[in-house]
């Protein structure tokens, strides 16, 4: 594959994005190699489409309503040959998750997710997905993780609301953005399940009725 032969590729500046057999630097890591820290490092996100994403991080750019330090996430989107096909930023706070490259509708084509807050469990991702090969921004999402639910054919993302509430969070991508299908809580100590239906509910098979019915069923089941 063309990946491969371009990480086999040594001595190349980290910036030098005119060469043809451009490859990030020995330097700069794949996002998924990252320790994660909590504080902010520079990577690169390989793309199916033979493109790759460039992760650059400012620190002190900003401050949010608490006083603060933000940072700047600036991305770059590169053909392998050197070519500059777009570029836009984020600011970021402080978190303990790294970007990923991930095809959550499974339409062959990943979306670009950066992590932009932490909280005790749950993080805010900012969600960027490809429209005729271009990034846009499709809005952001909290939990644990953002991902596609083969059985539901959607993108879903699971948070925690506290010690006993969990929710998941049901979204349908179009080229405007993320649309909510439906959130749906579990009370763990009320043993009870409910759900907010959203504008793209059409977009499950299932009934809210048939959703809470299943989720309370699965609750009986682990008390077992």
């Amino acid at each position: 594959m063309m990946l491969a032969a371009l990480l086999l590729t040594v001595g190349l500046s980290a910036q030098d994005y005119s060469q043809p057999d451009f490859t990030h630097s020995e330097g700069t890591p794949w996002c998924f190699e990252l320790e994660i820290t909590g504080e902010p490092q520079d990577c690169a996100l390989p793309l199916a489409n033979d493109t790759l994403a460039m992760l650059t991080y400012t620190t002190d750019v900003a401050e949010d309503e608490w006083g603060n330090p933000l940072v700047r996430v600036d991305v770059t989107h590169h053909a392998f040959d050197g070519t500059l096909l777009q570029s836009f930023s984020e600011l970021v706070d402080r978190t303990y998750a790294v970007p990923e490259a991930t095809d959550i509708n499974n339409d062959g084509v990943e979306e670009i997710l950066i992590p932009t807050y932490t909280g005790n469990v749950n993080t805010v991702w900012q969600v960027w997905h490809q429209v005729d090969d271009v990034f846009v921004d499709a809005g952001e999402v909290s939990g644990l993780g953002l991902e596609y639910d083969e059985t539901l054919g959607l993108p879903s993302i699971s948070s925690r609301g506290s010690a006993s509430t969990w929710y998941r969070t049901v979204w349908y991508l179009d080229p405007v953005g993320l649309v909510l299908v439906y959130e749906l809580v579990t009370d763990l100590g009320m043993e009870s399940c409910s759900i907010e239906e959203g504008p793209a509910m059409q977009e499950t098979s299932q009934t809210g009725e048939e959703i809470v019915a299943s989720c309370e069923a699965a609750m009986g089941e682990d008390e077992l």
